[in-house]
């Protein structure tokens, strides 16, 4: 049967839905799940674009990970390694401040895409393993970041 409260599908037999709704009395009592997998069975509000449903964790953690975090990560590396080649040759020109804000941007994709694997994973009904992994990632590359960020700033190799 289909959870009024929360539109999970539930055995015929069950007497309270995961989200705390109880059949019988048509009660939401408190959970007893913990919290972020109570969070996971939050209905996906309409209308929400792309950059939004990533951000909000609604993109599941498969294509979160490997396509917007995996290879949209390769291809914004790819481009930074390329205008480093050029960086040191431009003198104030309009083409260094073009440069500084595809760097601003990747920055910001690079936010956006760890809030989102990290949300995503939250809301991941699957396997309790691949969630805790696609968080020890986005830790990781955090701290990658970091460094990345330190290095840039300071000029050490």
């Amino acid at each position: 049967m289909k959870c009024p409260e929360c539109g999970l599908i539930n055995p015929d037999t069950a007497l309270r839905c995961d989200c705390g709704y109880d059949f019988a009395t048509g009660d939401l009592k408190d959970s007893y799940l913990p919290p972020e997998r109570l969070r996971a069975l939050d209905p996906e509000p309409a209308g929400l674009n792309l950059i939004q449903r990533l951000w909000r964790g609604y993109v599941p953690l498969v294509w979160t990970y490997w396509l917007f975090g995996v290879v949209g990560g390769m291809v914004i590396f790819g481009f930074s390694a390329y205008s480093d080649l050029f960086w040191d040759s431009l003198d104030d020109s309009p083409a260094m401040i073009l440069l500084s804000m595809f760097t601003l941007l990747g920055l910001a994709y690079q936010v956006l895409i760890m809030v989102a694997i990290w949300r995503s994973a939250d809301r991941y009904q699957g396997s309790s393993v691949w969630r805790q992994l696609a968080k020890v990632a986005v830790i990781m590359g955090g701290i990658r970041a970091l460094l990345q960020l330190v290095r840039g700033v300071t000029g050490s190799p």
